[in-house]
């Protein structure tokens, strides 16, 4: 059995195992960690311990396989050992990723910030992190700061919330957390619980301020998100071709310009799906409670919903959706809702397709769409829903229990 890296680690967050694997699981500390049963499962959320063993026999004999260690996978720790057993005479090949960063500091992550910025490779998180504990109220500089500078490796939060900071308005676009993510990067399993403040540039996010085809997943914001400019979003400002899932934001969204979202500013031909926006929303025009524009043929907001406040000074204010040239799909709104005209329950003004969408007529009398296309083919069972009504799954035609969270 050969290594990569010298390097010990520890259990974190599973091991995908190949065909070729035996299915005796992963030790962590003395207990074992089964995989899914089957090849090709994997062991999500082992138990962090002070040692580790991989087993990559094989059984009966045979050839031994590879057990490949991502950063975003195996939490890595510089002081527990880690075993590879490869019985019988097998061999076989353990690979860690040598660009894994383990964060579990202010400190750690403030060099991070202050340094070369990590732009590639996988950072994560091992604790929860109080930015001000460094020096008072941290003034975070967005990690990727431009389209062609954007961060595209892997941010694991690990569950942990990161808080403490401030991101003033500076002078470029692409405001938040992380400022741009490029292709293929994702953000995962983080929390941000920080002070954002665009200023009079677009594209703000509480997470991410421009996700240009990457993923933003099981992430929330907590903290408040304002900009005077347009594209502004509790988790991601703009949402160019990429996916937001299993996302939330709690915190306090507001911008004075347009597209304006709770969830998200603006959705350009990419995926706002299973995520939801408690916080108040306020703006000018093309405000909603979960997405502000939803543009694009493609573009598309599903599964989703939002319970907190929607006011715009303009046109094109919904309680799901504010402005939809995309599609917006069994979603619905509880929040009350308030603009100038083009204001609608669901969705504000509308040129695309909405289907199976609802809203509580206890909270806004006004139509489920404010203007625009409103009946015909697109339109499906987009109505208003009494309040006693709202929690009988039996009331939203074309809907299971499994739209629900």
């Amino acid at each position: 059995m050969s290594t990569s890296s010298p390097e010990p680690a520890k259990v974190g967050e599973g091991v995908t195992w190949t065909r070729r694997f035996s299915k005796s699981g992963l030790w962590a500390g003395g207990r074992k960690i089964s995989p899914v049963v089957g090849w090709g499962g994997s062991a999500d959320r082992a138990v962090s311990e002070s040692s580790a063993v991989l087993d990559a026999s094989a059984p009966n004999g045979g050839n031994g396989g590879s057990i490949t260690v991502n950063g975003y996978k195996v939490v890595l720790d510089e002081t527990a050992p880690l075993d590879v057993l490869a019985p019988y005479g097998t061999t076989g090949t353990i690979t860690i990723d040598p660009n894994y960063t383990d964060m579990t500091t202010a400190s750690a992550l403030e060099a991070v910030d202050t340094g070369s910025q990590v732009l590639t490779g996988c950072v994560s998180l091992g604790a929860n992190i109080d930015l001000a504990t460094v020096s008072g109220p941290f003034s975070w500089k967005p990690l990727g700061t431009s389209s062609s500078a954007a961060f595209t490796g892997i941010f694991n939060g690990n569950g942990y919330v990161v808080s403490g900071y401030t991101i003033p308005g500076v002078n470029n676009n692409g405001t938040g957390f992380i400022g741009y993510l490029g292709y293929g990067g994702k953000v995962e399993n983080l929390g941000v619980s920080g002070t954002v403040n665009g200023g009079s540039n677009n594209e703000v996010g509480g997470v991410v301020g421009v996700n240009s085809g990457g993923t933003v997943e099981t992430s929330y914001n907590t903290g408040t998100v304002t900009g005077t400019g347009s594209a502004v979003g509790g988790v991601v400002g703009v949402n160019s071709g990429g996916t937001v899932e299993n996302s939330y934001n709690t915190g306090t969204v507001t911008g004075t310009g347009s597209d304006v979202g709770g969830l998200v500013g603006v959705n350009s031909g990419g995926t706002v799906k299973t995520s939801y926006n408690t916080g108040s929303v306020s703006g000018g025009s093309d405000v909603g409670g979960v997405v502000g524009g939803n543009i694009g043929n493609s573009g598309t907001v599903e599964n989703s919903y939002n319970m907190g406040t929607v006011t715009g000074t303009g046109y094109n204010v919904g309680g799901v959706v504010g402005g939809n040239s995309g599609t917006v799909e069994t979603s619905y709104n509880t929040g009350s809702v308030s603009g100038s005209y083009d204001v609608g329950g669901v969705v504000g003004g509308n040129s695309g397709t909405v289907e199976y969408a609802y809203y509580n007529s206890s909270v806004y009398t006004g139509n489920a769409i404010g203007g625009g296309t409103t009946t015909g083919t697109t339109i499906t069972d987009v109505s208003r829903i009494s309040a006693t009504n709202f929690g009988n799954v039996g009331n939203f035609s074309g809907w299971t229990s499994a739209n629900f969270r």
